[in-house]
């Protein structure tokens, strides 16, 4: 029996209007995700690891979906799509606190 896919949506806008390459600038340049362009998929990107060091432990199928709403996951894994929101959602709450604190 084979694993179910797991799917995800981390949502960063309430009226869907993400500028999409800002926001994969933004988990590239500013988070420091490793993001792969998966091919013939527009805006979707394979995630690698963080800074050139994988980050992972377990299945490495981390489809990332961006579009004007947010971010959606694709893996292997229903409970891996739900871990992996809320470990960006960390990331981008960190990033925010630490900025702000920078002020």
């Amino acid at each position: 029996m084979g694993m179910k896919l797991g799917k995800e949506k981390l949502s960063l806008s309430k009226k869907g209007l993400l500028d999409v390459n800002k926001v994969v600038s933004f988990f590239m340049d500013v988070l420091g995700y490793d993001l792969n362009p998966v091919k013939g998929q527009d805006n979707s990107y394979w995630f690698s690891g963080i800074n050139g060091v994988e980050a992972l432990s377990g299945p490495k199928y981390y489809k990332l979906i961006f579009d004007n709403w947010g971010v959606e996951i694709d893996c292997i894994g229903m409970i891996n799509a739900f871990h992996m929101k809320h470990w960006i959602a960390d990331d981008i709450k960190v990033n925010f606190i630490n900025k702000n604190h920078k002020k």
